[in-house]
């Protein structure tokens, strides 16, 4: 089993920096132009350096943060980043040393393919595009979102959503996507199901899916959907999971939602041993020191990793 350490740091000294879009439309092109390459450089040098983190400590997989260019197509249309800016990002992207680490993006939630509201998908596409931009120069394979609401007929969402990721997206772009199963409104099963139909991989969010089933009659078991998960992955070497432990433990459906600082051992499925190319990204606030004490608790129960 391998470990991803999903974009930011708990106590190592590596920042990413931001801007707020009103700040910047309060200053002057000249200015906004020498703020947002401040902070794009300063975050590109702080990839540099998560790379570095990740293969000095034996982490294979890292989750490259969205805001790597904040507001990126604003500072577009603003006239703030030209194409020279563009081309200059673009160098500097492309000649950092990714260590031979499987890279992946995970664009939020306001990404919503399935939705029947027009300007909704014209911005999800407008995101994606962001994202595909960085994957491009930094040769990431997985743009990794969610399906999104059902708007209380699952099914007919789920049909729009693929003809929306068929229709708007290139056969390069759709390949470049990963579907995530939610606590709410698809379980990895139905995310399993277009995946398929799309042709794209599916990844499994243990957490999600325990929560999602404290409101189903159905209860599947953990491995059983692991499996289905994973036959989407077949010619790619591994396969990608995430893990997280409730905050409040597994309450309620409400109590359980929000992601505790660490990981419990107990939710990690001790059938997952078995699985040696699984690459697990750890969802807990405590980022890079969560992996290490999960790596503690494996070994101290006697299993190897």
């Amino acid at each position: 089993m391998e470990f991803g350490l999903c974009c930011k740091f708990y106590k190592e000294d590596i920042k990413y920096r931001t801007y707020t879009l009103k700040s910047i439309k309060k200053l002057d092109i000249k200015s906004a132009r020498l703020k947002v390459m401040d902070v794009v450089e300063s975050n590109i040098q702080a990839l540099r350096k998560s790379f570095e983190y990740c293969s000095m400590n034996g982490i294979a997989s890292f989750r490259v943060s969205s805001d790597i260019i904040p507001h990126f197509f604003n500072m577009i249309d603003l006239g703030v980043i030209l194409n020279n800016d563009l081309e200059s990002i673009k160098n500097s992207i492309k000649n950092l040393d990714t260590k031979g680490l499987i890279l992946s993006m995970h664009p939020g939630q306001y990404v919503n393919m399935g939705s029947p509201i027009s300007n909704v998908v014209d911005n999800s596409i407008r995101s994606l595009k962001e994202h595909f931009f960085v994957a491009e120069n930094l040769g990431i394979k997985e743009i990794n979102i969610h399906i999104g609401g059902a708007y209380g007929d699952k099914e007919t969402a789920k049909k729009r959503f693929v003809e929306n990721m068929k229709s708007l997206l290139s056969v390069d772009e759709l390949g470049l996507i990963t579907l995530e199963n939610d606590e709410t409104n698809y379980s990895i099963t139905d995310v399993v199901e277009v995946a398929k139909i799309l042709g794209i991989r599916a990844v499994f969010d243990i957490h999600h899916q325990r929560v999602y089933e404290m409101r189903s009659d159905t209860q599947n078991g953990l491995e059983e959907l692991f499996l289905l998960a994973r036959d989407t992955w077949k010619g790619y070497g591994y396969q990608r999971v995430h893990i997280s432990s409730p905050k409040y433990g597994f309450t309620s459906f409400k109590e359980s939602k929000s992601h505790s600082d660490y990981i419990n051992f107990v939710d990690l499925p001790q059938w997952i041993f078995k699985y040696d190319d699984v690459h697990m990204d750890v969802e807990a606030k405590a980022k890079e020191c969560a992996i290490k004490k999960l790596r503690d608790d494996i070994l101290a129960h006697g299993f190897f990793i």
